[in-house]
């Protein structure tokens, strides 16, 4: 991840991103949780201590066609996903967001796994007399559901009529609030 962030820093992401997705859904999550590490390590080391990074994720990561990916990212552009630059449709902007989400995935796995490896090395350490240990830092992906947010409301407006118009009061009876959304979130966070 920091290999990442130094090649993302001195990108111009206004001329990257198609849409503000890849910074809500993705970069701001990323850059928030890199910026917090240090004091996050730091509290992982004291004794009874339960550190946490909880990442939003999606079922939408499921519109990612693996084919997409398998070259990896040639240019910047890849990172919008497949797709036209420029094209809002309904379908676009929800492949831009699963491609964020689908991100979020990957970078909590890596991050479990070094942190992991890093947990390893104190605990060895500690076995020598070299340092003291606390528990690990664990990282975890929650999937909310669908959520009745402005950003689910904004991208309805891009579906065909009729569906445009039945859309909005479908997702206010079924979707969840986002409070109730933020509650699973809340729970992985403080479950024993």
């Amino acid at each position: 991840a920091r290999h990442a962030y130094r090649k993302v820093r001195d990108l111009t992401f206004y001329s990257v991103f198609h849409d503000s997705k890849q910074y809500t859904s993705h970069l701001s999550p990323f850059i928030f949780t890199q910026t917090l590490l240090p004091l996050l390590r730091e509290t992982a080391v004291l004794p009874g201590s339960d550190v946490r990074i909880i990442t939003t994720a999606s079922n939408a990561h499921a519109d990612i066609k693996l084919s997409h990916l398998r070259n990896g990212f040639k240019d910047t552009t890849d990172l919008n996903g497949p797709g036209t630059p420029g094209d809002d449709s309904f379908n676009a902007q929800r492949r831009r967001y699963g491609l964020s989400k689908f991100a979020n995935i990957l970078y909590t796995k890596e991050l479990g796994k070094r942190l992991d490896a890093e947990t390893s090395t104190f605990a060895s350490l500690h076995e020598q007399g070299q340092s003291q240990v606390g528990g690990g830092i664990l990282t975890m992906c929650v999937h909310p559901g669908p959520v009745a947010t402005e950003g689910n409301f904004r991208s309805t407006s891009s579906l065909p009529w009729p569906s445009s118009s039945l859309a909005l009061p479908l997702m206010r009876m079924l979707f969840r609030t986002p409070t109730q959304g933020a509650q699973c979130g809340v729970d992985a966070a403080t479950a024993l």
